[in-house]
């Protein structure tokens, strides 16, 4: 199984809440009208809005609707998109306890937060940092309730994959990478995920 594959059966755990911010979302009317100087027009009906990192931001209105769809180009990884494959490990492990040991999960719990903090910070608007641990509870036990029961990987089969890249995304060599990916300050946003 390829990497995208096993990152799509993550999101397929998660459902509908894939992707979903949850409490540190982005309110991108409010962002375009706080920076409606550096917002670029290349055609009817599209705007660009660039923001360091780089993030791309492009709003769309379609038949009197408004849609965006925001990318980060920094190279370092959407951050709200690890973000969600962190919980949706998370989840694994709560209801799957052989998939990680503690010290993995501590490390988990640990770039969690450490992403929850980043995408307060960055979020438009920013969420007061003493708010992060609660919408983090929230964010876990939302996944969780929206994730269908589903069968526990074996977490000793040597072509296991899902086991694999969830002990990966959790091993110190994954603190390292979260480390660098966190050291550009940028719009927490999806995409690319990857």
């Amino acid at each position: 199984m390829r990497r995208g594959l096993v990152l799509g059966f993550l999101a397929a755990m998660a459902g509908p809440a894939w992707g979903e911010q949850a409490g540190f979302d982005v309110d991108y009317d409010a962002l375009f009208a706080a920076h409606a100087n550096r917002v670029q027009v290349p055609a009817p009906g599209v705007q660009h809005l660039e923001l360091p990192g780089p993030v791309i931001i492009t709003r769309r209105i379609i038949d009197g609707r408004v849609q965006y769809l925001a990318s980060d180009m920094s190279g370092r990884g959407a951050v709200a998109c690890a973000m969600s494959v962190m919980v949706d490990v998370l989840v694994l492990a709560g209801r799957c306890p052989d998939v990680l040991d503690r010290p993995a999960i501590t490390r988990l719990e640990g770039m969690i937060h450490a992403y929850g903090l980043f995408m307060a910070q960055h979020t438009y608007p920013p969420v007061p940092a003493g708010q992060v641990a609660e919408r983090l509870k929230a964010m876990v036990r939302g996944r969780d309730g929206a994730t269908p029961a589903y069968d526990c990987p074996l977490p000793d089969a040597v072509d296991n994959q899902v086991v694999g890249m969830a002990r990966a995304i959790t091993s110190r060599q994954a603190v390292q990478r979260a480390q660098r990916r966190l050291a550009v300050p940028r719009l927490p946003v999806s995409s690319p995920c990857s």
